[in-house]
């Protein structure tokens, strides 16, 4: 896959790609994102992908001038897809996750991954080799990451995430869940 031909697609003109997906609503951290892109080159381009951005979102990215944030509208699967292979990192500043299942795309499209220490998909799935955890609420912690991870080696770190999550497909969680069961009869 040719990432500069879908960025050229996709309209993007920065050298780097950070990449965030999920509804604008608090709980997804997007405004610690967009505080952390302020104090970030103009060359790193911020894509969050989630439908029609609030007018909180529209007005920091206002009052920081930072023309290299963008709010993507709701896209199909086929669509989002492209936006991951455009990326570099992908980010999730999550204030409070479940799980997390965004964070198991992005590392299935080869993707390091920043987020949060409320991520439980982040706990289980992110270190040091494809990508960072980071504290919730922590612009600094989070610009810092995104720095060192898009000056650091992309390609080791997404070749990384895939072999974790390779780990998590629907055959080998189904053998996991029928050792558990067998254990317990």
């Amino acid at each position: 896959i040719n990432k500069n031909f879908i960025r050229k697609k996709l309209g993007m003109k920065e050298d780097r790609i950070v990449l965030a997906v999920g509804r604008y609503i608090r709980g997804k951290g997007f405004d610690v994102l967009i505080q952390a892109m302020k104090e970030l080159p103009k060359s790193i381009g911020c894509y969050i992908v989630g439908g029609k951005p609030t007018t909180e979102y529209l007005k920091m990215k206002s009052f920081y001038n930072l023309d290299n944030v963008y709010f993507i509208d709701f896209k199909t699967k086929l669509e989002l897809s492209e936006y991951f292979y455009a990326s570099d990192v992908f980010v999730h500043p999550t204030r409070k996750d479940v799980w997390g299942l965004v964070v198991n795309e992005a590392m299935a499209f080869g993707l390091p991954v920043i987020t949060t220490d409320h991520c439980i998909a982040g706990l289980e799935l992110v270190d040091a080799a494809n990508g960072a955890i980071v504290p919730v609420d922590d612009s600094l912690a989070l610009r810092k990451s995104m720095e060192e991870i898009l000056n650091g080696d992309l390609e080791e770190m997404g070749k990384k995430s895939v072999e974790r999550i390779s780990r998590y497909t629907t055959q080998n969680m189904a053998i996991c869940h029928m050792d558990i069961l067998m254990k317990t009869v």
